[in-house]
């Protein structure tokens, strides 16, 4: 899949539904609770910020986005090395790393849907991390990207 896929739904020029689809077809299970990405990179630079998270949260409430993709696209936007986060918004990186790993902290259901919504929106208080448990789960699933080959840098910035 490319990641423009990913893009063109951030900026509505591609629907949540064929979003879905085009990640759940890029999602090759290896192995039980181990998945891997074919990915191709933007070909320039992109900055996730939070009217984007609260797109992506949207279109998982309404039904558009199921869950898994909602957590495969986190995993892709923090895999990816063209994608980086707005540097003012820890709060949008914490929620973007529990939706990449809903196993560990919040299990994605319509209901801690709607309160990541309202955490992005400032409407309540994000709760601060608990002690990691000194036992790491043996179930937690294996993601990995691999890359395809896609357009050069260009060291001055542009495409």
């Amino acid at each position: 899949m490319n990641e423009s896929c990913i893009r063109d739904f951030l900026e509505g020029r591609l629907s949540a539904s064929e979003l879905d689809r085009i990640v759940r077809q890029a999602c090759e299970v290896v192995a039980p609770a181990h998945e891997r990405f074919a990915v191709t990179d933007l070909d320039t630079d992109y900055t996730f910020t939070r009217v984007h998270a609260l797109r992506l949260v949207a279109a998982a409430i309404e039904g558009a986005l199921t869950p898994e993709v909602l957590s495969h696209v986190a995993f892709l936007l923090i895999a990816s090395d063209r994608i980086s986060f707005a540097s003012d918004d820890d709060l949008m990186l914490e929620v973007i790393h529990d939706w990449s790993a809903p196993e560990i902290n919040h299990v994605l259901t319509p209901e801690t849907l709607t309160w990541f919504q309202r955490v992005l929106r400032d409407e309540v208080p994000y709760p601060a991390r608990s002690a990691p448990s000194p036992e790491p789960s043996t179930t937690l699933p294996i993601r990995a990207v691999e890359r395809r080959p896609g357009p050069p840098r260009n060291p001055n910035g542009g495409a």
